[in-house]
């Protein structure tokens, strides 16, 4: 897709400067903007209406979850119209070969609400478990 296209759904999202659109392995990939892991609560508010803009305009999408240990997953979301799950799956075991030691990639291409979130969150500390157990009120602040 053309940058504009981005432009044009990322101004409907909340945040968007949170983001960028790279061009990675000759595919367009939404991911933090920083490089960093801090899209989880990104794509939990805003995943919806992206995923529903790509499949309006005909593009496949897939997410790429970049793991290491109990850290949050690092998130790349892969976009293309010839995309297969194929080609995603050869750039996986490549990324996997290439990789340290202790990361891991797991490959999605369901839409982001339904990935299961143990595999993008990370495990709670000890101390976390306690004071969990321990609090009578716990909000939830999504970020996006």
């Amino acid at each position: 897709m053309k940058e504009e296209k981005y432009i044009e759904i990322l101004k409907q999202l909340e945040n968007p400067s949170r983001v960028e659109v790279m061009l990675i392995d000759g595919y367009d990939v939404i991911m933090s903007s920083k490089n960093t892991n801090d899209t989880i609560d990104w794509f939990r508010v805003n995943s919806r209406k992206l995923e529903d803009y790509l499949i309006k305009h005909n593009q496949r999408f897939f997410y790429v979850l970049e793991k290491d240990g109990d850290y949050d997953a690092c998130i790349y979301l892969y976009i293309g119209q010839d995309l297969t799950r194929i080609d995603m799956e050869r750039l996986i075991e490549d990324y996997q070969k290439r990789c340290p030691v202790g990361l891991k990639y797991f490959l999605e291409n369901s839409h982001f609400n339904s990935i299961e979130k143990s595999k993008y969150e990370r495990k709670k500390t000890t101390l976390e478990q306690i004071l969990l157990q321990k609090s009578s009120d716990v909000i939830e602040v999504l970020e996006p």
